[in-house]
This record gives C-alpha cells, structure tokens and sequence, in this order.
C-alpha cells in the first residue's frame, strides 16, 4: 500500500497538480481576484498534491478488504487512467490537435499500454518509484519558486504617520473606460447620455488630455496608486509596490479599501472583510477546474458546477477599525452599494477608494440597472481580436456604452451620498479609470497596438478639490502616474520616494502581455481621440447606442404595413425561446438580448429585424463564423410588454417591389 500510494502521488502529481500549477503560477493575479490568503493557496496547492492520490488510495484499501485481487486490478486501473490523461493532455497540447474522438482513442491505447507495462516491467515499476520525490518538487516550483510566494508571504511596510492637512479622500477608480466614449461633438461631456458625469464635471477639474500608461489593470492602476509606470509581469501587491497612496496616508488616515483585482493595500489594511474559508476554496477550485484545460471538457464541466460555492454570502462589517480592506466577491453594483454606505461618518481623516470593474466587459448592464443576458455576445474575452466583419465590433461597442450609462447612475448616487455626508465639498474626490478599451473591426479590443492607442490610453480623469464649486477643462497633457502627486498637492502631504520622470510631449503605454510598449506623440494622441470621437458619432444617430442595424425606418413600424414572405428554405433557432413566454419589464433581469443561428442555405451575412407582438422593434446582421450563421440583437426594454410575448425574425433584402421581409422564425 505504501508503494502504491506512492505510485498514485508521482502520476497525480504529474496529471493533475502540475497541469494546474504551471498557468497559475504564470497567471497568480487569478489568486488576487478572489480574495485569497497566504493560507488559502498553501491549502490549495497542499490539497491538489495529496487529496487526489489519497482518495485513489483509499477506494484501494477498501476494495483490498474484499480482495487483494481486486485491489491491485483497481490500482493498475488507476495507474492507466493517469497514463491516459498525461498522454490526452500531451495531444491536446499539441498546436495541430488531433480531432477530439481520435485524442481519446490514442490517449486510451497508451494508458492501457502504461498500464500492462507497469505490471510486467519491472523497470517500469522501479522507475515510478524512483519519481517519488516527484510531488515535493512540484509543489515546490509552484510554492516557493513561482510568484505565488509573494502572494503567500509578502506584505509590504507597515505604513507611518504624516503631516497633511486632514483633507478626506473619495477615490473612484473606473475599468475599461475611454474617455472618447463620454465626450460629444464639442469635446464635452455628453450631458444627455450621461448627465451625473457631466454635472460633478461642472464642480471638478477634468483633465481632457489624461493617459494611462499601461493597457492592463495590473499595469495601470499601480501605476495610478504609485506615481511610477507599472512594470509588466510584475504582480499587483503591496510587496512588489510598497511605496503607494495607501501606505502613503495610511499611518494618518482611516483607510477604507474596496480592492478586487489588486492588492496594494495589504499592510495598511490589516483587517479584511472576507467571505468563509470554504466558500473562498471552492471558488477558487471550480474556477480552476473550469479554466484550465487539465482534464477533459464534460469532465471539467461537472466537476465545476458540483464545487461552484453559489452566491457570495454577506459581508461582516469590521467596526471600530482604522483601516480595512473590502473584498466583497459579488456583483459590481452589489460591491458600489456597500462602498456608498461606508461613506460619511464623524472621522475627518478617511480615504475611500474603491476600484470599480464597469464599465468593463462583459457586458449585462442595461442604463436602468436591469440585467441581461447574453448568449452569443461577440468579443466578450480581452484577447480575441475583432472580427474583420464590422457588425460584431459596432455591438460590442453599443453594449458598452449602455453599460456606461448604467455607470453614469452609479456616479449620481455618489454625488447624492457625498452630499447628504457634506463630504462633497469637505473632500478631495478623484474619478479616473486604469485603462480604456477599443471597438475597431479587425483590431484588438485590449492589446495595445499602434492602431487602438487612443481608444486604451485616453481615460477620464475628474478632480474636484475641497471647496471647488467651479468646474473647468485643463487640456495640459497628464498621465496616470501624475495622479498620485495631484492628491499629495491637494492634501499637503510629501512624497517621500521619486515618482516617475516622463516627457510632456510624448507617451509612453505599456503592454502586460508580451512587456512591450508604444510611444506616441501627446498631440498625434489627441487627434487620434477625436477623431474616435467622430466615428462614435458616425455609428450611433444621435448619439442613441440602440439606434443601429440596417433600415432604422422600419423600427416600431407595424407587420401588416410591410411586404413579407413566409415560404424559404432559410429558417432560424431562437436561443431560449422560454424566456419570452412570461415577459416582466421590471424584473431585475428581463429578455432584451434575442439571438440564434440561421440554416437551410449557405451561411451569408444578412440584414435581419426582430419584431414584438407584430411591431418592429430593432434590427441588425448575421455574424458568419466558424460555427455557421448567427445573429444576436439587443432590444430597447420599452419595447417589451408585460405577458406572453410573440417573437419574429425576419431576413430583410431590396427586390424588385422594395424592401421584403422573409420570416426565418416565429
């Protein structure tokens, strides 16, 4: 049985905990993103090591209490099983993989082959034994050896009194906003598309011509809490980034941290509000099972979803504490709800930050705060380029700005809390985003590249000084590392490390995924922004994210005004067709998002309109990919009524009698 144990903790080692170990070790900041401790990864990467083989040892000794003959037949199953999953994850692996039945296939063949070898080679056997030590190494290169070690014992300096002049601080860090996405024709803020942005613009500063300098969060906000670049490939945590706003005023002030994806406030906030331990590794596990491709798909799937902890629970408020750390792991506006009610209160010297992801990807947010669902939404990853067809890109586009505008509420419930606190003219408020993103066709949405520039590095940035009732537009050209020196300034506070030196007429944007970086000239910088801008303008009539899609005269026309067809060899799938069969228009999450697949004829792109109860109500293209024909389109939520709601899909072409309309599905 030792032997056997042993055996199972080489393969396991070698199947499983090292398949998991190596992207994480790589990818740590995944450990960031959910609130985990220095305890919490030593238990997972402890656990993924032993549990595996002892489990497989267990079901052994139980089954060898029967029979020793069974015993060692289970123990040579287990044996070529793990042979089998090294050698799928060997093909897979593979830039040209094998098709999916064949990986299996050949993956079977070299377990059974591992497995027969095993038993009558005694070399074979000699050789598992002598890779004993083979779990102790893996765990050590994951541990020790990888930046997880910074994650597991690395907290940064204690922070130290200051002199300041007391001033609060209301910091609101927003992601993957371009500042062109708020500004109109006049290089203004938007006033009607997002009317709480435009009026605390009336009461701060805003720098029009501010950049980042970094195309990711793990980049850009250091950057922003530092006053130097972020360096790519660095992890975001107080160990890397010692010297930053939080031990700056932590030593003086209450800090009141709503961190998610960064940990820069580990020393200075020592108390955490966390959600239980055990809800904490199961979401660490299923999320890992989920996104790394050690085992195979269904197998990944299910193990995922049995370990999927549920609903974040509540937080317990930390009371009477200089300084906490929030890590609230819930929905964005659950997280700024909870970050509103820890505003005010009889403490002058408080800094509250919080970093906000919206209106980042992906997109669920209609501009009332309802939820959507999206089943075939285009580009929600960061790292998939935009197709050369420009549909997918203009969607995505629409979706963000809608978010947006659900953002723009959040900012007025800000302005109402800060003022009902009378903290909006008592405290130093700052309202800035990391980075911005673009939506070009055959482009990348988040990469930084000399083509996207503009759209990642030009941010919104909005100060507002204690007392400040006049707003104004400074166009000097800032970056993201001079906002830390513009609240030292305000608060009377020294910085006592150097911040980042950088020219004024040119900038440099770093890029975390290969280290690289573009320089471009500060005024090239602002043509390219308003000129991004314009073609906002140009997409979107009027400025309305909802009118787009060919033939806009026809939305809200009536069916029977219009010539249609019903006989094609075309027809359509509606993705969740149940959804419609009892519409409400004030529930939380409502149907906007119709989207299927076309069949019957050869994929093409195509102009389609979805009508409800009879009535036109939007319109949009077919999507041709690898998978076929598709179409996604996002209604305006006025068009729903309460009930049973009766969903069309036309495909729209100009004959010789004008514009006809084919039904594909209804």
């Amino acid at each position: 049985m030792l032997r056997n144990g042993l055996h199972l903790a080489v393969l396991c080692s070698l199947a499983i905990a090292q398949q998991y170990f190596e992207p994480l070790a790589d990818g740590a900041d995944f450990f960031i993103g959910r609130g985990a401790t220095g305890l919490d990864i030593v238990v997972y990467a402890v656990g993924l090591v032993l549990l595996p083989p002892a489990v497989l040892l267990l079901v052994e000794g139980l089954a060898g209490v029967a029979s020793k003959r069974l015993r060692d037949g289970l123990h040579l199953l287990f044996v070529g099983g793990l042979a089998a999953l090294i050698a799928w994850q060997a093909l897979t692996g593979d830039e040209e993989p094998l098709p999916a039945l064949v990986t299996i296939l050949v993956a079977l063949i070299a377990g059974g082959a591992a497995a027969f070898a095993y038993q009558r080679v005694a070399a074979v056997s000699f050789a598992v034994s002598v890779l004993s030590p083979a779990p102790l190494v893996v765990l050590a290169l994951f541990l020790p050896f990888s930046p997880v070690w910074t994650l597991v014992l690395g907290s940064g300096p204690e922070p130290k009194p200051r002199a300041s002049s007391g001033t609060p601080v209301v910091m609101v860090v927003l992601d993957e906003l371009p500042v062109a996405s708020l500004m109109d024709r006049r290089r203004r803020i938007d006033g009607r598309r997002y009317p709480n942005f435009a009026r605390f613009a009336r009461h701060a500063t805003w720098y029009r011509n501010a950049a980042s300098v970094g195309d990711y969060t793990q980049v850009a906000v250091p950057a922003l809490l530092t006053g130097r670049p972020g360096k790519p490939g660095r992890l975001q945590v107080a160990h890397e980034y010692p010297d930053n706003l939080f031990t700056l005023l932590g030593g003086s002030y209450r800090l009141n941290v709503f961190e998610q994806v960064t940990h820069l406030c580990r020393a200075a906030c020592p108390v955490q509000r966390r959600a239980p331990f055990s809800w904490r590794m199961r979401s660490i596990l299923s999320t890992s099972i989920e996104q790394i491709p050690a085992l195979p798909h269904a197998i990944r799937v299910r193990l995922a979803d049995a370990l999927h902890p549920g609903p974040s629970p509540n937080d317990v408020p930390a009371v009477g504490r200089r300084s906490v750390r929030n890590h609230v792991v819930a929905g964005q506006d659950v997280r700024f709800a909870r970050f509103l009610g820890t505003l005010g209160g009889r403490r002058r010297r408080t800094l509250s930050f919080i970093h906000l992801i919206l209106p980042h990807r992906p997109w669920r947010y209609l501009p009332s705060g309802q939820k959507y669902v999206s089943r075939r939404s285009y580009s929600q990853s960061l790292f998939a380029r935009w197709p050369r067809d420009p549909w997918p890109s203009t969607v995505g586009y629409q979706r963000h700005l809608l978010q947006l505008e659900f953002v723009d509420r959040l900012i007025g419930r800000l302005v109402q809390r800060l003022t009902a606190t009378g903290l909006y003219d008592r405290a130093l408020i700052v309202v800035t985003a990391d980075h911005g993103s673009s939506f070009r066709r055959d482009d990348e949405p988040r990469i930084l590249s000399r083509t996207n520039v503009a759209d990642v590095a030009s941010v919104p940035l909005l100060l507002k000084a204690p007392g400040q009732r006049r707003g104004r537009i400074d166009d000097s050209y800032v970056e993201s590392t001079d906002v830390l020196p513009l609240i030292a300034r305000q608060l009377h506070v020294r910085i006592p490390w150097r911040t980042g030196a950088r020219s004024r007429t040119k900038l440099t944007v770093y890029r975390e995924q290969d280290g690289g970086s573009v320089v471009i000239d500060r005024r090239r910088l602002e043509r390219l922004r308003d000129a991004a801008v314009a073609r906002k303008l140009r997409l979107f009539a009027g400025g309305d994210p909802f009118q787009i899609g060919p033939h806009q005269e026809l939305v809200g026309a009536p069916l029977f005004t219009l010539a249609r067809a019903f006989r094609t060899p075309i027809s359509a799938t509606l993705d969740a067709p149940r959804q419609f069969r009892s519409v409400d228009p004030r529930a939380g999450t409502i149907p906007v998002d119709v989207s299927g697949v076309v069949r019957g004829g050869p994929a093409r792109r195509r102009a389609v309109a979805v009508a409800l109860n009879g009535r036109i109500a939007a319109t949009g293209w077919t999507i041709v990919d690898g998978g076929g024909e598709h179409f996604t389109v996002l209604l305006p939520p006025g068009r729903l009524r309460r009930g049973a709601t009766v969903v069309e899909v036309y495909a729209m072409a100009r004959g010789p009698g004008g514009l006809r309309l084919t039904r594909l599905v209804g």
